[in-house]
């Protein structure tokens, strides 16, 4: 805006208007504070500005500036101050004031409106000064400002600025801590001023070509022949080179109507102005940021796949590829100009003759468009007869690895080529597989088809998965022992994995059998698929059971040659029987058990035992102590007569060790040194004619 002189009586009409000034048109420099208010709690925040009608509470920003300064925004935040005029009081209360360390205050007003401040233009500066010794809250610092004379009337920016000891005193520079907030005054003077104020505008996006009205108002008086221009910036807002959207003639408040120039950029942070052109004078704003959009032709191709001649009954895709088809675009299809689909970029068809035609119409909606609905070039079809490839079929679908599968094809139109794949996706010929059966051996579950004819007419059979299924683990048989007697049999178990079937080369078909003789032992076996596996092997050995009879010398049995012994008395064993010899006491069928040295058991055959009277009067007048015996041992004879008795004894593997006679006259005992023999079990024979005892004798 241009200052304008009038004759002195306009003067007071100006003033009643309110005239604002081409100063707060200006960009201003942005202070700024190392320690920002929100973290750090001693940072002295300015939470009143008290100037004239300004009363204002503000909180922490956390850039540590706020801008009051804006009559759109802050439209009620504004004083009027005369120039010139002195002793103005203010007062700014601080938050949060670390106020033992000293801060000053000052103010400056841009009075000559180029948009800094200057160091004469400080109009109040309250000095460094400490107003409490600790945290402090709502501490009011207060003062007065002069305002020089000379100052033009409108509208002017002030800044008032909290600095901490030490920092300079700047209106822009960055200090340790502190807070700057700026505000809008009106100055009143001798100088009538007018001004332009751009309204809002009624859209915030536009196209390139799109007409677009610019409100504005305003104040003071505008000559005859005066024209407003509506001025585009560049994407940045800058009006370095502005560019005309339309003009008005006129000296009244309207709207100037024009249109965006149909070559402009793309972007965001486009502003508008208006100037005058009697008097000379521009907004004192601009407008909000618009966006800009650049025109956007549309168009749309299409493709097939498979593209080229196709067979009959082939599925053929099509895509359409759009330019400028916004975020939801939409598509209709035609076949020959009939709609066959719509909405989706893509349609598909198993149902195409040879030359038809596939087309498709874009409607877009992106911002900007031109040229919508567009249509795509249509694809002419070349279609040709199909080639039926048959049906692949298996015996089993199933085999195990190692064996092989009869594969056959059915139903062909033509020869055939057999093809394999892994993936069941990526197909090979199989090298001289062209009969219609094929014997498949893989190694790994395989998947087969077969396809024929020629040029874009081939086609394939259905893929037949042929699984391989692996042998399972060689189980492992073990046993207990692989070495038995003739007379038993040993348990062959499999050990690890659990199987479907077994088959032992013994017939038995569990998890375990018994093997009773000699030689090899294994098993086959099978899992849930069938397939089989055969076992280690485990030779079998026999031992042959050693024969046992048993010596009888009148009521002494002994049996010789085994490692243990059980005798047994009409089938039962009879408890602690379990030396090489045994006394009967009474009548019965004796027998031993024996166990040889292979651990072989055998059983004798039974021998029976009649006790005659005289043995048995022989037995009861006999009596050998102590027993056990150590060094030598008592027998007594406890009847009247006089015997002459031969006294043997035997130890366990039935060898005499000791021989010699003994005779009683009557009653009487005999001592028998057995010095000579060693610990031991031994057993004591006394024999006198046809009477005969034995004992068990334990020497220690």
């Amino acid at each position: 805006m241009k200052k304008v002189f009038l004759p002195r009586f306009f003067a007071l009409g100006y003033l009643l208007f309110g005239m604002v000034c081409f100063a707060m048109a200006q960009t201003y420099c942005t202070p700024s504070a190392t320690n920002a208010c929100t973290t750090n709690s001693g940072n002295e925040t300015i939470s009143n500005f008290t100037l004239g009608a300004i009363n204002n509470n503000s909180a922490c920003s956390p850039t540590n500036y706020e801008d009051f300064s804006s009559p759109t925004t802050y439209p009620a935040i504004v004083t009027t101050l005369a120039s010139p005029s002195s002793n103005i009081p203010y007062s700014v209360t601080m938050l949060h004031a670390d106020l033992s360390s000293p801060y000053a205050i000052v103010i400056w007003i841009d009075l000559d409106g180029d948009g800094t401040f200057a160091a004469n233009e400080i109009v109040a500066q309250r000095a460094f000064a400490t107003d409490c010794s600790l945290l402090c809250n709502n501490v009011v610092k207060s003062g007065t400002l002069n305002i020089p004379a000379g100052v033009s009337a409108g509208t002017k920016r002030l800044r008032v600025r909290a600095i901490y000891n030490g920092n300079a005193i700047d209106p822009c520079a960055n200090i340790n801590y502190g807070e700057a907030e700026d505000y809008r005054v009106i100055m009143t003077g001798s100088v009538p001023v007018t001004d332009i104020t751009v309204g809002t505008v009624t859209s915030l996006s536009y196209c390139a070509g799109d007409a677009i009205s610019v409100p504005y108002t305003i104040s003071g008086t505008f000559t005859s022949g005066n024209i407003y221009t509506a001025q585009l910036s560049d994407a940045a807002g800058s009006f370095a080179t502005p560019v005309s959207l339309g003009t008005l003639s006129s000296t009244a408040t309207g709207a100037v109507s024009g249109t965006i120039p149909s070559n402009t950029a793309y972007g965001t942070g486009y502003k508008i102005r208006i100037i005058s052109s009697n008097p000379a004078d521009t907004s004192s704003n601009n407008s909000v940021s618009i966006t800009v959009n650049d025109k956007k032709p549309v168009s749309v191709s299409i493709s097939a796949n498979p593209s080229g001649s196709i067979c009959s009954g082939s599925n053929v895709t099509f895509t359409a590829t759009p330019v400028n088809g916004g975020a939801g675009p939409t598509y209709v299809w035609k076949v020959n100009g009939n709609v066959v689909g719509g909405s989706s970029a893509t349609f598909a068809s198993t149902t195409l003759n040879d030359n038809d035609m596939v087309e498709c119409v874009l409607t877009s909606n992106a911002v900007c468009a031109t040229g919508s609905p567009a249509t795509a070039t249509a694809l002419t079809m070349s279609v040709g007869s199909a080639f039926n490839a048959g049906t692949v079929s298996a015996q089993s679908n199933a085999i195990c690895m190692g064996t092989q599968a009869n594969l056959s094809v059915t139903g062909n139109s033509g020869p055939i080529q057999w093809q394999s794949s892994i993936d069941g996706t990526n197909f090979s010929n199989v090298t001289g597989a062209t009969d219609t059966t094929y014997n498949a051996s893989p190694i790994i579950t395989t998947y087969y088809q077969v396809y024929g004819g020629s040029g874009n007419c081939i086609g394939s059979s259905n893929i037949l998965q042929l699984v391989v299924n692996p042998l399972p683990t060689a189980p492992v048989i073990t046993t207990g022992d692989s070495l038995i007697c003739s007379s038993d049999s040993t348990e062959v178990c499999v050990t690890g994995g659990t199987f479907d079937t077994y088959l032992w080369n013994n017939g038995g078909t569990n998890s375990c059998s018994y093997a009773k003789f000699a030689g090899a032992v294994w098993v086959n076996v099978t899992d849930a698929n069938g397939c089989g596996a055969q076992s280690n092997r485990i030779n079998i050995s026999i031992h042959s059971v050693s024969s046992v009879s048993i010596i009888r010398q009148g009521d002494t049995l002994t049996s010789f040659g085994a490692v243990t012994y059980q005798w047994i008395k009409n089938g039962a064993d009879i408890p602690g029987a379990n030396t090489p010899f045994y006394v009967a006491k009474d009548p019965g069928d004796y027998a031993v058990r024996i166990t040889d040295a292979n651990g072989c058991a055998s059983t004798s055959a039974s021998v029976n035992i009649t006790v005659g009277i005289n043995e048995v009067n022989f037995n009861k007048d006999i009596y050998v102590f102590p027993n056990p015996a150590s060094g030598f041992i008592n027998v007594q004879y406890t009847g009247n007569q006089t015997l002459r008795c031969q006294l043997k004894m035997y130890n366990v593997v039935g060898e005499s060790v000791k021989e010699e006679f003994v005779t009683f006259h009557g009653k009487r005992t005999e001592v028998v040194d057995i010095h000579g023999l060693s610990s031991g079990v031994y057993l004591m024979q006394l024999e006198s004619g046809q009477n005969k005892i034995s004992r068990k004798i334990i020497v220690e």
